[in-house]
């Protein structure tokens, strides 16, 4: 039996709606006011909510908006109960998270109506998390051991390799070793890094004070960044003459480490995800008030779908192909990207390429 709260501070309100929600086979609750509308929902945890907005102490936004802070109450369905009909009212509603608006007076088949749609879309919703979440464990168990063993093995490997053969191995072979050892570990670093900063970014995000205390905001020129990092990618993955760069100089006002990341995470993917003497293209240029870098490879690609469940710990087609790292760094990338109100986009064609495209606001 599902579960509705009614918040409405009058008493024959509550009373036409109750006795037609009841007669239908709901668990009906209800409270005069926002106040006790806010405690009745803590308390019950009902599946849809029914406000009013017009209502004395604490009116229905204020009521929206609260239980919008609360983890555990912020995805119940919420309908709001209105004798106004104003445009700027309903966008305000919708703008805090409303669900829906029912008009004062309203038909029984519009009530039961509004009511059944969105307790259908919550179920829906709820569905496609639970499948994301089944296919993000699945991603985690094909990537974790993989990830975390094997930089490790090839350290350990190496490490009792110069403990046994020490004395018999040249110079040369010693240092071929050493350079094992450090490419792994600099493997495990990075993978660590990445998953640190993706926490840091999720608490950076949820709390306004914290953005104002760590993000380090500054006119930098983009130019010098890109050119750095294009300089140290070509040197680590040896495909100097892949990379093409042609961008224009712009002011953007940003966290030069925080966009640094970014940046070298794209261009990295770009390399991984495309053959040895492929071409990946990095154009950069100033399109009225923002700064658009494109960095396009010639790689597998990614289908829409793929494309569309771009998120940390996913991996697409790991069964088949040799991959490295969690599939952090793109969304490291879109999450580094809209703290400075800029926005990522990814667009792929399968089997072919694939063009990330910045856009940032100039300082």
């Amino acid at each position: 039996m599902k579960k509705i709260l009614i918040i409405d501070d009058e008493k024959n309100v509550i009373e036409n709606i109750a006795s037609i929600l009841q007669f239908e086979g709901f668990n009906v609750k209800c409270a005069l006011d926002g106040l006790d509308g806010i405690n009745a929902a803590q308390r019950e945890r009902p599946d849809i909510i029914l406000c009013d907005i017009q209502m004395p102490e604490l009116d229905g936004y204020e009521v929206l908006k609260k239980l919008k802070e609360n983890h555990a109450l912020c995805d119940i369905p919420f309908i709001f109960l209105t004798a106004r009909t104003e445009k700027s009212d309903f966008r305000a509603g919708m703008e805090l998270g409303a669900d829906d608006y029912l008009t004062k007076p309203f038909s029984r088949d519009e009530l039961l109506n509004a009511i059944n749609s969105r307790l259908v879309s919550h179920e829906q919703k709820k569905h496609r998390y639970h499948n994301s979440l089944d296919e993000l464990r699945r991603s985690i168990s094909y990537s974790m051991p993989h990830e975390y063993f094997t930089p490790l093995s090839i350290i350990i490997g190496n490490v009792e390799l110069l403990e046994q053969m020490f004395n018999s191995l040249n110079k040369t072979e010693v240092f071929e070793i050493i350079n094992e050892i450090k490419t792994a570990a600099g493997r495990l670093h990075r993978l660590l890094e990445n998953m640190r900063l993706y926490a840091e970014l999720e608490l950076i995000n949820s709390d306004e004070k914290k953005k104002k205390n760590v993000i380090k905001l500054e006119a930098i020129s983009m130019k010098k960044i890109i050119t750095d990092i294009t300089v140290k990618i070509k040197q680590d993955s040896e495909r100097d003459f892949d990379i093409l760069l042609n961008d224009e100089d712009a002011l953007v006002y940003v966290d030069e480490k925080y966009l640094s990341k970014a940046i070298y995470e794209v261009i990295n993917n770009a390399i991984s995800f495309s053959a040895s003497n492929t071409k990946i293209i990095i154009a950069a240029n100033v399109v009225r008030d923002e700064y658009i870098l494109r960095i396009k490879d010639a790689g597998r690609g990614m289908t829409f779908e793929q494309i569309s469940r771009v998120g940390a710990y996913m991996q697409f087609e790991r069964k088949f192909y040799e991959q490295q790292g969690f599939g952090l760094g793109l969304t490291l990338a879109k999450k580094i990207v809209k703290l400075f109100s800029g926005e990522l986009i990814i667009e792929s064609e399968y089997g072919k390429s694939t063009t990330i495209t910045f856009s940032l606001p100039l300082a």
